[in-house]
């Protein structure tokens, strides 16, 4: 092994001038030095000596160029530490000797490499080198490492663990994340999608290579831009290779071969194309080896169909110059079309970039310090700036063994960029790292395998460059660039990187609206429409065996199949999964139409076939249970169904009581008998209390017949629109609140009346099973008649039945249908009660059906979802899954759903719901209303009683000539004299007493007044009998008089006599007949 730990120190020259006298006597010479440590053999050391020892001047050189007054960074000599002495006891000398050299030399980093490719050197160097990273990353002391024989073969997995420290080191050479860019870039040039690992665990950094390759394609997947390209990690082989080829000798006496042979076993059967090899040089040889040995069934997998990619750690180093090409040491072997990344190391390179970053990190560090020097006030000295720039313990120390400031440097170091090279246009490049210390930019030679004409060998010939740069804005900051590549098999073109075509026998069973058949158009043709598949399908009218013969292998092709056409749910997934999944498939029906369960002490139908190996997958409505799993592998559910109940609607009567569904009975309640008693309750209440009223028992009954009855029967004829006599309010607050009535009113009969046509027709009926413990499905007979149902054998539903309910499944089995067709016909014509099946594929049947006739009743028992039966160890079921899960996530399994389950009646049961009896809740505005109608009542009780007190006088006054009874006759009559004595007459008239005593003396008053009107009446018609004889003796004498005396003749044609009284001056004037005027009267009647 070749391994160099190339020590690489600073050496710190320190002119302290501290004055002319201080001057002359300080004057110190530091050196950061490391112990020349070369981890590989005596050649490669002595390869590396003379263009090492130019970089050394040319460092010098670059220093006094800067000017650097306070240290002097020099490079030490190469040394070796051949792999015998890299134990951990010598490697862990070898740092005390680097951190004890002797004053003024120091040594603050360390840098490693290794540039050898022989298997052992390579294995025992990264085990080295990891030890050192992890022993100066406690120590504090930052390193630099560069295995260019060991790419991607020091990254680790993710730091899980808090315990764990990110070790303190930079990366020179390419990682694992590199090497799989560039793979995933090779696949993407050629669109191969599909990539097979196969990586030896006896290689370091194997974990990392595959996790980097899996992130990649993962991340390709996530990303929307519908131009990226996507792959995906079909399947990852590990096996125990060989750690070197020494041991290849030993590999089949220690049974080591059989390993190779398993992966290559999987390789053939699998349908993968593309493989990436991840191991070391030995096991890239046996596997070439067990490939080409003589009448191996392996020989395929290096044929034109199949293209292998090896990782740079298989490749050893070239034996004459690389652009010509070199030997791959494969043996007598001749093979074409392999493909190798290769790294070309590049030492001097290397420790170009490791110690101008170093340098110029030191100098970043010693301007921070001297400015928080200045910040502070001078406090620091060069001599205290020096030593903080270099370890200051050594191994004896049994305390302090930690370089607290060089994690600081380590830092300035990682964030520091180099350009190399930046003189030459063409070879310019921006180096940098990641948090995590690895390269942003690395190169792969891209080898191509060609067999040698004139030796029985294959050699390697770079045929591509790939290269990631900041220069680079292609493929995300990478290029690829290939020309005369030699394919596999000496084929004009590249492979496809898949089978042509797989060929997958699926079986199936006619299932609404999974799967659905129909003839071809035109007949006797095989032409399908593009969204459905040829299938074969068993004849209607042929007749099948009532036992399969499953044991006679192939029986099936000598059954009646038609060409059919297949569509539905589960032919569209197909569909889309053929194209994702680039094959084909022979549909065709399962020969006994069963589904697959478990009788007779076998299986049967859909699960038969499968472990018959008659059939590849299952594609319909197939149920996932927990037995048909232990006998076949399902993909994941792409849709959810589970056990339901369904009944036929049977023709009715109208229900006595529909008249009362518009509404439901809290509704009622709250509107005949709060809402209406509230209302006429308020209604006489503000009538009681209003001055225009009531006016709290004043006004006499006679006058105004109002009483709490009068009011409720009012609001009632107000609520049904009755056209019936009723006594109305006078006060303004009671007519509002009627008028508010009215409106509810109104809003409670247009309701009604629209929500009851919905009721008024003839109620269907059916039976409303609450479920699968119904008491009619657990006790059929205690129903008269015995209640009757069903289901379809060797199904699901059956098996979960005989499972969970063997008293269910051994009553429903009397009443078993052969399909759900026939199960639905006779529960239609009542020959069943119920029929007992899968909810999705029940509840797309009453959707569709022709009637609407059907219904699912119950909640949904044994939930559980539709699979693609697999067989046991299927390689698709991954792929499958993969492809269901993205359907799942994009939408379109919903939108397959949606397109093929809902159905017309579904629809117009949902137009029926809209006429659902009304609730509180649907009503609430018009309580609103009402409610807020008795509020403003009450304000205006308050007004009106504001009126009476307070302006009624004030507007007495102002409308003298009654204007206001032109605006409102009840206002105009308020403000009149004459109305106001009337009233008071009649208070008067029929005053009503108080109590009994009252009562009494108003009897006797009222009779002693007829006594007197009888006596007075008596009296008149003895006063007429005398009058009678003295009206002829003075009648001469009133013609005078009247002759004399100013007459009127009245409307009705009797003359009136205008009699004048003059007493005490005041003069009075009434008519009177004439001939009930006295002789004296008349003769008054002319003082005039």
């Amino acid at each position: 092994m070749r391994s160099l730990v190339l020590q690489f120190s600073s050496l710190l020259q320190l002119w302290l001038v501290l004055g002319p006298v201080e001057s002359q006597q300080l004057q110190f010479l530091h050196k950061l030095c490391m112990e020349p440590v070369l981890l590989d053999s005596i050649e490669s050391m002595k390869e590396a000596g003379p263009r090492y020892n130019q970089l050394q001047t040319s460092l010098a050189a670059l220093q006094k160029s800067l000017n650097e007054t306070l240290f002097e960074f020099v490079l030490h000599d190469l040394k070796n530490l051949d792999s015998s002495a890299q134990t951990p006891r010598k490697l862990i000398r070898t740092v005390c000797r680097m951190l004890e050299l002797d004053e003024p030399s120091y040594a603050n980093a360390l840098l490693i490499a290794s540039v050898s490719r022989r298997s052992v050197h390579t294995r025992i160097a990264t085990r080295s080198t990891e030890y050192l990273m992890h022993l100066l990353t406690s120590l504090g002391i930052p390193c630099f490492t560069y295995l260019g024989n060991a790419v991607a073969q020091l990254d680790q997995l993710p730091i899980k663990s808090r315990m764990e420290q990110q070790p303190m080191c930079i990366r020179l050479e390419p990682g694992a994340h590199h090497v799989a860019r560039a793979v995933a870039d090779f696949l993407a040039i050629y669109k191969w999608r599909r990539l097979c690992i196969i990586a030896s665990k006896q290689t370091p950094g194997w974990q990392a290579v595959i996790e980097s390759l899996k992130n990649l394609a993962d991340d390709s997947h996530e990303m929307n831009d519908p131009n990226v390209f996507r792959f995906e990690v079909t399947q990852v082989l590990t096996f125990d290779g060989v750690a070197q080829v020494s041991d290849m000798r030993r590999c089949n006496q220690t049974g080591c071969i059989r390993a190779y042979d398993s992966v290559l076993r999987r390789l053939v059967s699998g349908d993968d194309r593309i493989f990436f090899l991840h191991g070391n040089f030995a096991d890239l040889r046996l596997l070439v080896h067990r490939v080409h040995i003589k009448n191996s069934r392996f020989g395929i997998l290096f044929d034109k169909d199949y293209l292998w990619i090896v990782s740079p750690s298989a490749v050893t180093s070239p034996t004459s110059d690389l652009k010509s090409g070199f030997d791959s040491n494969l043996g007598t072997i001749r093979i074409a079309g392999l493909f190798a990344l290769y790294y070309d190391s590049n030492l001097v390179k290397a420790v170009t970039v490791a110690s101008q970053l170093w340098f110029q990190a030191l100098r970043q560090f010693k301007q921070r310090l001297l400015q928080q020097s200045v910040a502070a006030g001078g406090s620091l000295t060069n001599l205290d700036i020096l030593r903080r720039m270099r370890p200051t313990f050594k191994c004896s120390n049994t305390t302090g063994l930690f370089w607290p400031d060089g994690k600081e440097i380590f830092r300035l170091a990682l964030n520091s960029s180099h350009c190399y090279e930046c003189g030459n246009e063409d070879k310019r490049e921006y180096i940098g790292f990641d948090r995590r210390g690895l390269l942003n930019t690395t190169e792969f030679v891209l080898l191509n395998s060609r067999p040698n004409s004139l030796k029985d060998s294959t050699y390697w010939h770079p045929v591509g460059r790939w290269a990631m740069s900041s220069q680079h804005e292609s493929l995300g900051g990478t290029s690829f660039d290939m020309q005369g590549v030699t394919w596999p098999g000496l084929a004009s073109q590249a492979p496809l990187g898949r089978p042509k075509k797989f060929r997958l026998r699926a079986a199936t069973l006619k299932e609404d609206p999974f799967v659905r058949y129909r003839p071809p158009e035109p007949p006797g043709s095989e032409a399908c429409d593009p969204v459905s598949l040829p299938c074969r399908v068993l004849a209607e009218n042929a007749s099948l065996p009532d036992r399969y013969n499953w044991s006679a292998g192939n029986q099936s092709e000598s059954l009646p199949y038609t060409a059919s056409c297949c569509s539905g749910l589960a032919i569209d997934l197909l569909r889309e999964l053929m194209k994702d999944l680039n094959f084909e498939v022979d549909l065709f029906e399962v020969p006994d139409k069963k589904w697959g369960g478990w009788t007779n002490n076998e299986w049967n139908g859909l699960v038969r076939v499968l472990l018959e190996g008659q059939a590849d997958m299952v594609v319909t409505s197939l149920k996932i249970t927990p037995n048909r799993s232990e006998q076949i592998e399902f993909s994941v559910p792409f849709h959810r169904t589970g056990i339901t109940i369904l009944v036929a609607l049977r023709e009715g009567a109208i229900s006595t009581k529909a008249f009362l569904k518009p509404y439901d009975y809290p509704s009622w309640c709250l509107i005949l008998v709060f809402s209406v008693h509230a209302c006429g309750a308020a209604l006489f209440l503000f009538e009681w209390l209003s001055p225009q009223g009531l006016d709290k028992g004043n006004v006499p009954p006679r006058e105004h017949k109002f009483s709490l009855f009068r009011s409720l029967w009012l609001i009632w004829s107000m609520l049904f629109g009755a056209a019936v006599n009723a006594d109305n309010p006078r006060g303004v607050a009671s007519r509002f609140l009627g008028n508010i009535w009215a409106l509810f009113a109104l809003v409670f009969l247009a309701s009604y009346t629209a929500n009851l046509a919905a009721f008024m027709i003839a109620e269907e009926s059916y039976y409303d099973l609450s479920g699968i413990n119904d008491w009619r499905l657990r006790d059929p007979t205690s129903h008269r008649p015995p209640f009757r149902f069903a289901t379809v054998p060797s199904g699901a539903t059956e098996e979960n039945m005989r499972m969970n309910y063997p008293d269910i499944a051994n009553h429903m089995r009397n009443y078993s249908k052969s399909n759900i067709d026939e199960g639905i016909r006779t529960l239609k014509t009542f020959e069943i009660d119920a029929f007992i099946y899968d909810a999705t594929v029940l509840q797309y049947r009453v959707g569709n059906d022709e009637d609407c006739k059907l219904k699912t009743v119950g909640n949904w028992y044994s939930m559980t979802g539709y699979g693609i039966g697999l067989p046991k160890g299927s390689k698709w079921r991954h792929r499958i899954n993969h492809r269901i899960l993205s359907y799942r996530s994009s939408g379109l399994l919903e939108r397959w759903s949606k397109y093929w389950i809902t159905g017309a009646c579904q629809q117009s049961g949902k137009l029926r719901n809209t006429n659902q009896t009304l609730g509180v809740k649907n009503f609430i505005s018009a309580f609103i209303l009402l409610i807020g109608g008795m509020l403003f009542c009450c304000l205006l009780l308050l007004l009106e009683h504001c009126f009476y007190r307070r302006l009624r006088p004030q507007l007495k006054k102002w409308d003298r000539y009654g204007c206001c009874g032109l605006v409102s006759i009840s206002m105009g009559q308020l403000l009149s004299f004459e109305q106001s004595v009337n009233q008071t007459v009649d208070l008067i008239k029929h005053h009503k007493c108080q109590n009994p005593i009252c009562e009494t003396q108003l009897w006797k008053l009222r009779h002693e007044l007829d006594t007197t009107k009888r006596k007075l009446q008596r009296l008149e018609g003895m006063l007429n009998g005398r009058l009678q004889t003295a009206t002829s003796t003075s009648e001469n004498e009133t013609r005078a008089v009247t002759d004399s005396a100013p007459t009127t003749i009245g409307n009705n044609g009797q003359e009136y006599l205008r009699i004048t009284n003059c007493n005490q001056g005041e003069i009075a004037q009434k008519l009177l007949p004439l001939h009930e005027v006295a002789v004296s009267e008349r003769r008054d009647s002319n003082c005039a």
